[in-house]
């Protein structure tokens, strides 16, 4: 789908809905596991789900990164073996994209279409990534986010989270 020659508004407009169909769900799930804990151990839970999170970015990164150099050195073999054009493989080739335009117009070519094929490869490998992610989150439980506590004025207050016990 994605390819050196598809215009920027696609891509674009690709990662607009990613992100902000995404992005929305993480205040949802801390909202869901605060609710699901008792009150004394809210701090401690906010800061596990965010450094979760964290790790969860730092290993999504790391993977990424790893997947793009390992595909720039594997279609290195398409580039001839000067100087010029070894920038363009292994750990350097993210850092190398501003030369990109100082290079002739045949190697251009080449250089453009190995980093599209090594991003459409990252994109694949984080997909696997996401969707054993989604196959996990079935194993989640369910839990109530609410309790209804009737007063003795006979008053009717719902309760968001889990209550004391009196």
């Amino acid at each position: 789908m994605l390819d050196e020659n598809t215009p920027v508004y696609a891509w674009v407009l690709i990662e607009m809905v990613c992100g902000l169909g995404l992005g929305g769900n993480f205040q949802n799930m801390l909202i869901a596991l605060q609710a699901t804990i008792q009150k004394a151990d809210i701090a401690v839970a906010t800061a596990t789900f965010s450094f979760i999170v964290l790790l969860g970015t730092t290993l999504g990164i790391a993977i990424g990164g790893t997947v793009f150099q390992n595909q720039m050195t594997s279609l290195a073999g398409d580039l001839p073996d000067t100087p010029q054009v070894s920038a363009f493989t292994g750990d350097g080739a993210g850092a190398a994209i501003e030369m990109i335009q100082d290079l002739p117009e045949n190697l251009r070519a080449i250089v453009v279409s190995n980093y599209a094929q090594s991003m459409r490869m990252v994109w694949i490998v984080l997909c696997v990534f996401a969707g054993a992610g989604f196959l996990t989150s079935f194993a989640i439980g369910t839990h109530e986010l609410f309790t209804e506590l009737l007063l003795n004025q006979g008053e009717l207050i719902v309760v968001f989270g889990r209550t004391n016990p009196r």
